[in-house]
């Protein structure tokens, strides 16, 4: 008795877990490292987020991105990119993954296989780079970024460092600091609050640099908790 009432007790821990505090004494790469454990295992979760990019691209979108189970999702997001007023959506609550774009200068709308990495690959940028490089795949008329596999290698965060702690819209947060390698180089900087409480990332300044010139992406990140326990 007294072990299955412990194999209960372990079980429903592990049902009600939810995003977990930082440790005070965490590295910066602790702390990234904790921000991308809590984006890939939450779940019943909603971020609503604002991105918005200036130099080489300029953009301003809103959106929202649930995670409900692995590899279930939606996301969503409208408003000017570059020269156009775009809507892209994706969701695969419907057992495909339906991917359209409903505004802009390339409306298309896609029935494919969910792609057997795809929260992993949402949630690995999110922490590291956001959600423009999403948003600029989709409205691409492409896929999610290595949403089969392989988000991990392809963008990086590099020495990752310390800044400051803040408070954001009354969530207490840690900044960090890290080279942004992608795809093989290093393409510049991103600096991500991450929430004391929970983990999740609440703002980011991501600068990016080549020699067609510099574009600086500045997010906000709003998360709604089914279950925090």
């Amino acid at each position: 008795m007294k072990r299955l009432t412990a194999a209960c007790a372990l079980a429903l821990a592990a049902c009600a877990s939810g995003p977990k505090p930082v440790p005070a004494s965490a590295t910066a790469a602790e702390r990234l490292e904790a921000s991308e454990r809590a984006v890939s295992e939450i779940r019943d979760a909603k971020v609503s987020f604002v991105t918005e990019s200036k130099g080489m691209m300029n953009a301003q979108l809103t959106g929202t991105l649930e995670l409900f189970s692995k590899n279930v999702v939606a996301f969503s997001a409208e408003g000017q990119f570059g020269d156009d007023q775009v809507r892209v959506e994706l969701e695969t609550k419907s057992g495909d993954q339906n991917r359209s774009l409903s505004k802009g200068s390339n409306v298309s709308n896609h029935h494919e296989p969910i792609p057997e990495a795809l929260t992993e690959a949402l949630g690995v940028m999110l922490v590291r780079m956001g959600v423009m490089h999403t948003v600029a795949s989709l409205t691409s008329d492409q896929p999610v970024e290595k949403s089969n596999g392989g988000v991990r290698e392809w963008v990086r965060a590099v020495d990752p460092k310390d800044l400051k702690a803040e408070t954001i819209n009354e969530v207490a947060c840690h900044r960090v600091e890290f080279g942004l390698w992608v795809g093989g180089q290093t393409v510049g900087t991103s600096n991500v609050c991450i929430a004391d409480a929970t983990a999740l990332p609440i703002e980011r300044v991501t600068t990016v640099k080549n020699s067609s010139g510099e574009m600086v992406v500045n997010e906000r990140y709003t998360w709604s908790l089914k279950d925090t326990r």
